[in-house]
């Protein structure tokens, strides 16, 4: 799955005011929810070894300012937060030049 957004459009529906600062895609690379970093890792890892060659095309291709890897962890009721990522997936990363983010969201109510 992927979601292209163009600079100047609103991003997201439901805040239609919030407008996009740069062009550019979201690309799915792991089916795995919130909840489960581990899976999330996993896939993502899988993903960019088969898309290396790929990823560093475009990391590399003018004009594209930054490529990042975005993780969604649920947020969880507790006093100090900490989630880790294994050196292999932090130096493939960097390797690649892409950038490893970590967006946080509240837990959905059962």
């Amino acid at each position: 799955m992927c979601k292209v957004f163009h600079q100047g459009e609103s991003r997201f529906k439901t805040q239609p005011k919030g407008k996009v600062a740069q062009s550019g895609f979201n690309a799915k690379v792991s089916s795995e929810d919130a909840g489960n970093l581990a899976g999330q890792i996993k896939d993502a890892l899988t993903f960019l070894q088969e898309y290396e060659k790929e990823i560093k095309r475009l990391v590399d291709f003018p004009g594209v300012e930054g490529v990042e890897l975005d993780f969604a962890i649920e947020q969880r009721d507790v006093f100090v937060q900490s989630d880790r990522f294994p050196p292999k997936l932090l130096l493939l990363c960097g390797q690649l030049g892409v950038e490893l983010t970590v967006s946080r969201y509240m837990q959905s109510a059962d």
